[in-house]
């Protein structure tokens, strides 16, 4: 499955939702989507994504010219023209999209979500006496 699906079906594939499945018409998801797609374009680019931009050497200077225009893209289409207010653009999309994950959830695991995912480095995992795996410690209320 890809990252989309797995945003919708969570509620099935994990433990602890309140809700059956999650909306991905939202206008949350709408600008998840496009930022999925700058991240495939990113990493995924095809030899046409490269040839946007081409540098000239003349006379030992350098010109950059730059080929068609930005057809209201989300972020620029090389690293070098990405700007702080792109990197907060991105930081606010992934911050709604997780407050609308968090929002789907039970307060259980959304407290414990909050606090081992967000806030921690490590996550612990242990199977309690029916084998289920359970996320957090005994202290927690597992």
């Amino acid at each position: 499955m890809d990252l989309e699906q797995k945003l919708q079906l969570m509620p099935a594939l994990c433990s602890g939702f309140k809700t059956e499945y999650i909306d991905t018409k939202s206008d949350v998801f709408a600008d998840f989507r496009k930022l999925r797609k700058y991240r495939n374009q990113f990493f995924h680019s095809k030899i046409v994504d490269s040839l946007k931009s081409v540098c000239i050497v003349e006379d030992g200077f350098f010109f950059n010219s730059e080929f068609g225009n930005a057809k209201n893209e989300l972020l620029p289409s090389q690293k070098m023209f990405l700007k702080k207010s792109d990197a907060t653009a991105v930081k606010d999309i992934v911050d709604r999209t997780i407050q609308n994950l968090l929002e789907k959830m039970d307060l259980d695991s959304r407290d414990l979500a909050k606090k081992y995912i967000e806030n921690e480095t490590e996550v612990p995992f242990w199977k309690d006496e029916e084998g289920n795996v359970r996320m957090g410690t005994l202290k927690d209320g597992n």
